[in-house]
């Protein structure tokens, strides 16, 4: 059983990195799903056979049941440390792998759980009673997962029209202000002076829960403006490393305080001001003072071309 475990886990791992590596999402997620699923079944198939065979099937029922234990004590705790933030201590890049997928690594855990769930309980001859009953569970057991995956695939068919004011993208839908953000800082520098909000959510596989700090970088290298993400940083820094950058901050919006992704245009130290391109309402000019306690201290900044001459 482990050696069968081992192979459809390395087999899993093999394809996901080649299919997250290529940007291939849809094909990522798919692979997340199936391949635990699989895993599951397999698994579940030989410790029924076991049990079946064993004179002592209590043992091995107490195994299952350290599984189940097992996979749900993984998944609440990748779901409370990534809502209340408690992984601050990891190193910066599990953080943003773990931001990025971990919506993928619950929904494998639940398909790993619907496998073992569903071969176990196929193993031995079931009364209607029971079939009814089993395709109750998996019913109930599904519904989470869809919803998982429905949160978790890319809409890049939503985005509208680029509508452009000033020079700063506007964003099209309310889960793409990250896309915008990137679309006016790379028509600030220069690298493409056409881009829009739509072919950004390409390269950031945006979902309806927003865009991931990892897909933002690597849409950013992908267009060549050299990323650079620092986090616990002041005003004193932004005006040290004097640079456009895409920054995260807390956006009041009637009444309701979101996590929002701005474009930083240019510091003027003397007035103490900052220029952004916020996709919700255009250019804006906010005062250093404004900008404590809106921005959170996190910036993606832009490194090509090293020192830009601000046009606003």
């Amino acid at each position: 059983m482990l050696k069968v475990f081992l192979a459809a886990y390395i087999l899993g791992v093999s394809l996901t990195l080649w299919a997250m590596r290529s940007h291939y999402l849809i094909l990522f997620i798919t692979l997340f799903c199936l391949i635990p699923l699989s895993s599951g079944a397999i698994v579940g198939n030989r410790l029924a056979a076991q049990i079946t065979l064993s004179n002592n099937p209590k043992n091995y029922r107490r195994k299952i049941n350290r599984i189940f234990l097992a996979i749900a004590t993984i998944a609440t705790l990748i779901i409370l440390g990534v809502q209340f933030n408690v992984y601050r201590f990891l190193p910066l890049i599990v953080r943003l792998y773990l931001g990025a997928y971990h919506k993928p690594i619950i929904l494998a855990l639940g398909c790993l759980t619907l496998g073992l769930v569903v071969s176990i309980e196929l193993s031995e001859q079931r009364s209607r009673r029971q079939l009814r009953l089993l395709l109750g569970v998996v019913v109930g057991m599904m519904l989470p997962l869809v919803i998982i995956l429905y949160y978790t695939l890319p809409i890049t068919g939503i985005a509208s029209e680029a509508l452009v004011i000033e020079g700063v993208v506007l964003q099209t839908t309310s889960h793409t202000c990250a896309p915008a953000s990137i679309a006016t800082l790379a028509r600030l520098v220069g690298l493409d002076p056409n881009l829009s909000e739509r072919d950004v959510v390409k390269l950031t596989h945006t979902t309806r829960k927003g865009t991931y700090s990892l897909s933002t970088i690597r849409a950013m290298e992908k267009l060549g403006l050299a990323p650079n993400y620092q986090w616990g940083l002041t005003i004193d820094d932004l005006i040290a490393v004097d640079q456009p950058a895409v920054l995260t901050v807390k956006e009041p919006v009637d009444g309701v305080i979101f996590n929002h992704a701005i474009a930083l245009l240019s510091v003027d130290a003397k007035a103490q001001t900052v220029t952004v391109g916020n996709p919700l309402y255009g250019r804006q000019i906010l005062t250093f003072d404004q900008m404590k306690g809106y921005w959170i201290g996190q910036a993606i900044f832009v490194t090509y071309p090293p020192k830009l001459k601000h046009t606003f």
